[in-house]
């Protein structure tokens, strides 16, 4: 049976009323003399036997319903039930130290119990744990150096080495020796390629010069006078002190 299908109440009644019932035995000055199934001894009241179960039942419901707390308080409430006129000052000690046990031991038994009920109700209602999440799955798996290779990977680079190549022997001689090339300081805006593109399609524009191109297209179109010699004028005085022609011949 689960834990949570026990009648508290039911279970704990049962319980005191065992352990009172005992203790009045043992309390009696002769209990040998004294069958142990007749059960309701303790009890300061005459209870027949066919209510004896119910009226245990309502003495356990009292104390854990109602909160009974003292054994006096159960005789009192036994009494005014039954009508009897009998004062606690008056009951025998087996019965006083009876009923003591059972409204003690009946209380706590179902304190317990109960909170083993809570227990098992919440452990049923909290979700499962989430499993471990594997090795391979976290930060803490094993790996190689960073230059070992996989064994995939080893397996790949033997079977390439194994494998003839079919690289050519001869380089072939780079295209920036092929005319038509850029040269080093040449972009792709002032190379002769763009210069041949706008050859042949006159709608494009004409491609940038050079700077050495450029130079040298100034000095074409500067006049003649100005491709003179640079040389310094003479001063009045050395003009005077120049020589003059030669002398006519007499």
């Amino acid at each position: 049976m689960n834990i949570l299908e026990i009648d508290c109440v039911s279970y704990a009644t049962r319980v005191g009323f065992t352990a009172a019932n005992e203790l009045h035995e043992l309390l009696q000055a002769d209990p040998e003399a004294l069958p142990f199934d007749q059960s309701a001894l303790f009890l300061p009241i005459d209870v027949k036997d066919g209510d004896l179960e119910g009226t245990v039942m309502d003495m356990g419901a009292y104390v854990c319903k109602k909160g009974c707390d003292s054994g006096e308080r159960m005789f009192r409430w036994l009494v005014g039930k039954s009508g009897e006129a009998v004062q606690w000052e008056d009951a025998p000690q087996p019965t006083v130290l009876a009923l003591e046990t059972f409204v003690s031991v009946c209380s706590k038994t179902h304190t317990k119990l109960r909170c083993l009920q809570i227990e098992a109700e919440n452990r049923r209602m909290r979700p499962a744990p989430t499993p471990a999440p594997k090795i391979e799955d976290t930060i803490f798996e094993e790996h190689g150096s960073l230059g070992e290779l996989e064994p995939h990977a080893v397996e790949a680079m033997k079977a390439w080495a194994d494998k003839p190549q079919s690289i050519p022997t001869t380089v072939e001689p780079s295209n920036l020796a092929e005319p038509g090339a850029m040269s080093l300081g040449e972009t792709v805006h002032s190379g002769s390629g763009q210069a041949d593109q706008a050859a042949k399609d006159p709608d494009l524009p004409a491609a940038p010069k050079t700077p050495a191109e450029r130079k040298s297209t100034a000095r074409a179109k500067k006049p003649p006078a100005a491709r003179k010699s640079t040389a310094r004028a003479k001063t009045p005085a050395q003009r005077k002190s120049a020589p003059k022609g030669k002398a006519k011949s007499k």
